[in-house]
């Protein structure tokens, strides 16, 4: 069977992107489009392209957002095993892109100037991939990887106002490489296995660096800072040794390693089996946690192991695998899988536990407790400043 497709369009002024299933999307910026958004599904499945649906909201921030997903009735059984495609061409480059898929941003395609903060986000194996041969600059970029999602961009100059905050969490990866990256701070958070690569000539004010359970951030080959705070523990890795900061303040437990580059000051914080090694210079002074040896605490060292960057090639523009399964029991769950030929799919969610009452007093008890809970919420609760979602138009279907 050849492929089919649906084609969507929004008019109104969209700054965001949510692709909420897997599959593969490129996405193109067209200033001449005649419309905000058109986003088009290929797939050779009639059944699978019937139970997708784009709906536009806007975000706390007032930013409007095209968020594409499997639409079930209630009570739905659903099993489709299919290929999906998707093509998206906007007029006006993205501020915020969430993907559960493939997700490829061409050139352009995502905002580059000083007054945006650019969010992406990436979970569930699905990535969010931005190469440009444009140098950018903005007010504030936040990269958040999750369940082995991969985010990486390229550039070659990122210049950021305010802070760029990156986040690789559940054997996430976040990578940037440029030739240059100024920003007033970063902030690093890898837990879980997650890893996080910056690849570039770094210049910022603060450093903030915080692994846990296995994490590593590797920031490299050269850079300066004012002021480094990193804190590790449980088996994660620090390679801050490329950065020369003034002051560094460091805290390690566990079986975690750091190592940094301080040029005036290095306060270390040890505990259990910890290693903080300095490179390339010895602090002018060193302080440490009472009761603890200032100098001991700290080790020398000539090397300056760091782990680099391995970019994900780009995937083919062609369909890939998607399962959908809605099983009706306790509750309608949507089950997800994608693979790059059918016969390799993998499970992407899992169903979440369900309570279940042991009697009726303590049913009842469950009740009561809901219901108070519910009228708390509703005189107490903010404004909302999000609005209902509105599917989006529908012009073409064959």
């Amino acid at each position: 069977m050849g492929l089919q497709s649906k084609v969507w369009t929004a008019i109104e002024p969209v700054k965001g992107l949510s692709f909420d299933l897997s599959g593969r999307v490129f996405v193109h910026r067209s200033p001449s489009h005649p419309v905000a958004m058109t986003i088009t599904l290929m797939s050779d499945s009639q059944a699978l392209l019937d139970v997708i649906q784009p709906e536009l909201s806007s975000d706390w921030k007032g930013r409007l957002i095209v968020t594409t997903a499997i639409r079930l009735p209630p009570n739905s059984n659903v099993q489709i095993d299919a290929n999906l495609l998707a093509h998206v061409v906007v007029r006006e480059p993205l501020s915020y892109v969430s993907s559960e898929a493939e997700l490829v941003l061409h050139d352009g395609a995502l905002a580059s100037t000083s007054d945006e903060s650019v969010t992406l986000k990436a979970n569930d194996r699905g990535c969010v991939l931005y190469n440009t041969s444009a140098s950018m600059e903005l007010h504030s970029l936040s990269l958040d990887a999750n369940d082995d999602a991969t985010i990486q961009i390229l550039t070659p100059q990122l210049s950021i106002t305010d802070d760029i905050t990156l986040k690789a969490n559940d054997g996430g990866s976040v990578g940037i490489q440029s030739r240059d990256l100024a920003a007033h701070s970063l902030t690093s958070s890898a837990d879980d296995g997650g890893s996080i690569f910056v690849a570039s000539d770094i210049r910022v004010a603060l450093l903030d660096t915080d692994i846990k359970d296995d994490g590593q951030v590797n920031l490299y080959p050269r850079g300066t800072c004012d002021d480094s705070s990193v804190k590790v523990s449980d088996s994660g890795n620090a390679n801050l040794g490329s950065i020369a900061c003034g002051s560094v303040d460091a805290k390690i437990s566990d079986d975690g390693r750091i190592i940094v580059q301080a040029l005036n000051t290095l306060e270390t914080h040890v505990s259990d089996n910890g290693v903080i090694k300095f490179y390339n210079t010895t602090p002018l002074s060193f302080s440490s946690a009472s009761g603890q040896s200032k100098r001991r605490n700290a080790q020398f060292t000539s090397s300056n192991p760091f782990n680099l960057l391995e970019l994900k090639a780009l995937p083919l523009d062609v369909p890939t695998h998607v399962q959908i399964l809605s099983l009706h029991g306790d509750g309608p769950l949507t089950t997800i899988t994608r693979s790059d030929t059918p016969e390799h799919a993998f499970q992407t969610d899992r169903p979440l536990p369900i309570a279940r009452h042991r009697d009726m007093f303590d049913g009842l008890w469950l009740v009561v407790l809901f219901i108070v809970l519910f009228m708390g919420y509703t005189w107490c609760k903010p404004p909302k400043k999000t609005t209902e979602a509105q599917p989006l138009m529908l012009v073409r279907y064959q």
